[in-house]
């Protein structure tokens, strides 16, 4: 789509997960068959799997909304669900954050290139596709976007159990989630295991039962 708009007069912008990347868009987003200039991925990125989750010491009777303010250990950890001071992190940001601030600024361009006497790329009609991480793992936020949602209004599937007679083919055993510090530490049974109520609602409420030290 981005191509066909590009050939025909467009400028045309990707910004983050637009194609898959890797071999899927031949390592190069499809630049420069679909965009006007390459493709923009932001700089924290290269951080998105490393270790910068706080590690948590459990403690029995915690409630949702306290777990993840109490008893940091500061060991760095590679987690699945991973809430942060993005001022913490190593960039002081996150990688959606980058790309929405970024995606303003094309507008900004955008916007006042139709004001302007030069002619440049900007005037031309345009097609910008931004490509947001999220959801998707490691689920790192910033920690102060847990008050807009309370985890007492979330209801979860009432059976999280695979189907009788269900081919193994069609089941997917999550290796990526699996390989993650706080997941492996429940000690999930292979591949059929299901995640626990309370590790489903972000990992509120986990206490020294529910972990295996």
């Amino acid at each position: 789509m981005p191509q066909y708009f590009k050939e025909n007069g467009y400028f045309t912008y990707s910004i983050g997960k637009v194609f898959h990347p890797g071999k899927a868009s031949n390592f190069s987003d499809d630049y420069p068959y679909s965009w006007s200039l390459p493709p923009y991925h932001p700089p924290s990125e290269i951080y998105e799997n490393k270790p910068t989750c706080s590690d948590y010491n459990l403690e029995e009777n915690i409630t949702k909304n306290d777990f993840f303010e109490i008893n940091s250990t500061n060991h760095l950890k590679r987690n699945a669900i991973c809430p942060v001071d993005v001022h913490t992190q190593p960039t002081k940001t996150l990688p959606d954050i980058e790309m929405a601030k970024h995606a303003i600024k094309i507008l900004s361009k955008i916007s006042k290139s139709r004001k302007s006497p030069e002619n440049n790329m900007y005037k031309k009609p345009f097609f910008l596709a931004v490509g947001f991480h999220k959801p998707h793992l490691p689920l790192k936020y910033p920690k102060n976007y847990k008050r807009y949602y309370p985890l007492d209004k979330i209801i979860l599937p009432s059976n999280p159990y695979y189907p009788a007679n269900l081919p193994e083919v069609a089941w997917n055993p999550w290796l990526s989630l699996q390989s993650r510090d706080d997941i492996k530490r429940l000690n999930i049974s292979f591949p059929f295991g299901y995640l626990p109520n309370d590790v489903q609602y972000s990992i509120p409420t986990l206490s020294k039962r529910v972990f295996s030290e």
